[in-house]
């Protein structure tokens, strides 16, 4: 679970940075602003939880880990919006960072995998209203690129929820199947 929902997170920064840099001068400086920090902030928050889901007990280490990777994945969302945007996104991925580390460090083991669906459910939801608040901003002033990849967007969203449900279903009917073989292994022990 933890691998699909990293492998989501790249594979949605790589597409919102693909979409972005051929519009990028048709989006207005406060909408960019907000667009950046939104999506920082979340990408951020999701890494946290995916360090500290990962590295469970290792608070310090998955925040500092958390920090510089989000920087990464903030500087790469603010750059199609200069100094100004990158800013933003360090300070959004810097805060998302530290509360996605707290979180994960603070769920019990066995709500992990109902977190993390949770959680990549409300990254797909930013993503789509980050996605249609810069469509309707380039289509106000013309039609670019952007309005092009409308069907790769749905279908990776689509693929997405579907590859995240059917993850959290396996680890959930997994997670069933050892605590039934525990309980078994427990009665017999009681038996003897």
């Amino acid at each position: 679970m933890i691998l699909i929902s990293s492998f989501i997170v790249l594979m949605y920064t790589v597409f919102f940075a693909l979409s972005l840099y051929p519009v990028k001068q048709q989006v207005s400086a406060v909408s960019g602003k907000c667009i950046v920090m939104a999506f920082s902030m979340v990408t951020a928050t999701l890494i946290g939880l995916l360090l500290a889901f990962s590295m469970q007990g290792q608070l310090a280490v998955s925040t500092i880990l958390s920090i510089v990777i989000s920087s990464i994945f903030a500087y790469v969302i603010g750059r199609p919006f200069g100094l100004m945007g990158i800013v933003e996104a360090l300070m959004s991925g810097f805060m998302g960072g530290m509360m996605g580390a707290m979180l994960g460090e603070m769920i019990p083991v066995n709500q992990m995998t109902i977190m993390m669906a949770a959680m990549d459910l409300f990254y797909f939801f930013t993503a789509a209203v980050i996605i249609t608040m810069i469509r309707r901003e380039v289509s106000a002033q013309k039609k670019g690129l952007f309005s092009t990849r409308r069907l790769p967007f749905a279908l990776l969203t689509t693929l997405s929820i579907c590859i995240i449900g059917g993850a959290a279903l396996f680890d959930s009917v997994k997670a069933a199947g050892s605590e039934a073989e525990e309980n078994v292994q427990t009665h017999d022990h009681h038996n003897h």
